[in-house]
């Protein structure tokens, strides 16, 4: 969103966000902006968190947005018997 309540040149982009690729080397879909910045602590004695400041080329993003995934379950692992029997032949552990 362009609003004149930010400096021109100047992008802002709120914290909190889940990390949610789009898939292996895809877009952040969800807006985690620790992909944005150095994962580099403040010295090696306090090893707290550097500002949350970088430098980022913005473009305009064409088509549609991939869906958010972050919020759905992943895949499980079967859980009955017979799914265990089913991919060990010799039975459960």
């Amino acid at each position: 969103m362009l609003t004149d309540d930010l400096r021109a040149g100047v992008a802002q982009l709120a914290t909190g966000a889940w990390f949610d690729p789009s898939g292996p080397g895809g877009l952040e879909v969800h807006g985690n902006p620790n992909v944005l910045t150095r994962d580099a602590p403040t010295s090696g004695l306090a090893q707290g968190t550097s500002a949350q400041t970088t430098r980022v080329d913005v473009e305009r993003f064409d088509g549609d947005p991939p869906a958010v995934t972050v919020f759905s379950a992943p895949p499980t692992c079967p859980r009955s018997r017979a799914d265990l029997t089913a991919t060990n032949p010799e039975g459960p552990p």
